[in-house]
């Protein structure tokens, strides 16, 4: 039997308590938040102190990071130096020097960094990464992300862009790092905000023709969560949406494909826990990875939200 794995929680907002809902499906791991004993018992309003208290506390492993995104890269840097391992919410953080900044910190302490990209947890996203993989309906022509929602009112430090980078970060950095994932570095891309700096519609152009659109955002009104993909193959078309996955092969009837009913969360911060104790970096999942996806996205949103209705920018390929 394993020896209990003890996680420090910080941050109890909406995905601090879908990271704690899926740790209890964990055997042998323990969860420690700022209402755990002795942190109960310090000032709710000195929530640095909290931090600190757990970041130093020397019974805890590891550091789970669901802070807002601004405080991602300081908190992470003080726990790894504090020799813990981070789990750290995506997006890594609001710029590309913070992640340079928190990737030294695990450079110089040897600690497990791994940044919570769940999508490459989730079965139809695992799914279309194996057809791609393979060409399994044959030369690929494009892909097409979708990711929406109304604006999140749940906390307002989201619609504060200096402290979340707004929705292109927030949200759509998501579907970034599966087009980085798949494809790499594009060689260019167009992209155009439409009504709103939070609504987004992204090509990236990749060697061979392939091309991958991103599009969505936060937007007014009372909008639902959504996201879906497309792939386009010379020999079909594989769709997701509303939690089904399809494939269509003309002449054949659309099929739907079968998926495993898991909870990616968990397989997420299982694969974490594991890394950190066999002592072995994230593959799946590599910090290095996450911090591309952040280069990527405010060279986007830079080209997004310049002066012109859709501008082009030449991107080195990968």
């Amino acid at each position: 039997m394993q020896n209990s794995f003890k996680i420090g929680l910080l941050g109890l907002g909406f995905m601090g308590k879908r990271h704690l809902d899926a740790y209890r499906s964990l055997p042998g791991v323990e969860v420690v938040t700022r209402t755990s004993p002795p942190f109960g018992q310090l000032p709710p309003q000195d929530y640095s102190a909290l931090c600190q208290a757990m970041i130093e506390d020397p019974g805890i492993d590891a550091i789970d990071i669901c802070l807002p995104t601004g405080m991602h890269a300081p908190m992470t840097i003080a726990a790894l130096d504090a020799g813990k391992h981070v789990l750290c919410e995506k997006p890594m953080a609001l710029t590309p020097e913070d992640c340079s900044r928190m990737l030294r910190a695990r450079d110089r302490n040897r600690g497990i960094l791994m940044v919570a990209h769940v999508l490459r947890f989730w079965p139809a996203y695992r799914f279309l990464r194996e057809v791609v993989a393979c060409r399994a309906y044959g030369a690929i022509r494009s892909v097409s992300f979708t990711r929406k929602s109304g604006v999140p009112g749940w906390a307002p430090w989201l619609s504060r862009p200096e402290e979340s980078g707004g929705a292109i970060l927030d949200l759509q950095v998501h579907d970034f790092d599966q087009a980085l994932l798949l494809f790499g570095m594009p060689e260019s891309a167009t992209a155009r905000t439409i009504d709103s700096p939070n609504v987004m519609e992204c090509s990236l152009h990749y060697p061979g023709g392939i091309e991958v659109a991103i599009a969505g955002g936060w937007y007014p009104g009372d909008v639902p969560f959504a996201m879906a993909f497309e792939l386009l193959a010379g020999g079909g078309e594989l769709l997701y949406a509303d939690d089904h996955l399809q494939l269509l092969r003309p002449p054949e009837p659309m099929a739907e494909i079968a998926l495993p009913a898991v909870d990616p969360y968990a397989k997420q911060l299982g694969y974490f826990i594991d890394c950190c104790r066999n002592g072995v970096a994230p593959r799946e999942c590599t910090p290095e990875s996450s911090a591309q996806a952040v280069q990527l996205v405010r060279t986007i949103a830079a080209l997004a939200h310049g002066p012109q209705a859709e501008q082009r920018i030449a991107l080195k390929a990968k």
